[in-house]
């Protein structure tokens, strides 16, 4: 059988990606400024990738990830900067999966109460629907949004 190597690879500069975070920190030192990992850190490979920001940046807030997957793979690879799950996770996750550790992204009321019920004090994040009309609660959510949250 003939011999195959890959023609491709795709590497980090990890003094670029410092360099970059800090660039863009000093821009506006207040802000909180958090990278996106999401989809194998755009092919750079997910858990090395926020090893390394876990180690070399500890003043990031939190790594952003699409999915529930790729946030408890960085969990079982022990990254200690808190993750923010970007994408959706079906509610049924919530009722097999206890106490998971992670920021959740809501987009609807049905999901921030199966969230409430079976991952109580969990952190989210709302998301709004600023025009795109694809995902995100709208202005005529608003008190459906508010009676949910008391």
């Amino acid at each position: 059988m003939p011999q195959y190597r890959v023609l491709n690879e795709i590497t980090v500069s990890k003094s670029a990606l410092l360099h970059n975070y800090t660039y863009f920190k000093n821009l506006n030192p207040q802000a909180q400024l958090a990278p996106v990992l999401k989809s194998n850190a755009y092919g750079h490979g997910l858990i090395p990738t926020a090893q390394f920001i876990d180690t070399n940046l500890p003043s990031v807030p939190f790594l952003c990830v699409d999915s529930l997957y790729e946030a408890y793979e960085l969990y079982k690879a022990k990254v200690k900067t808190q993750i923010f799950i970007m994408g959706y996770t079906d509610p049924s996750n919530y009722q097999v999966w206890k106490n998971l550790p992670f920021i959740f992204g809501v987009s609807d009321c049905e999901t921030l109460l199966e969230l409430t019920k079976y991952q109580p004090g969990s952190r989210v994040h709302l998301k709004l629907d600023t025009g795109m009309h694809r995902l995100g609660f709208t202005l005529a959510d608003l008190p459906q949004l508010l009676s949910t949250l008391k």
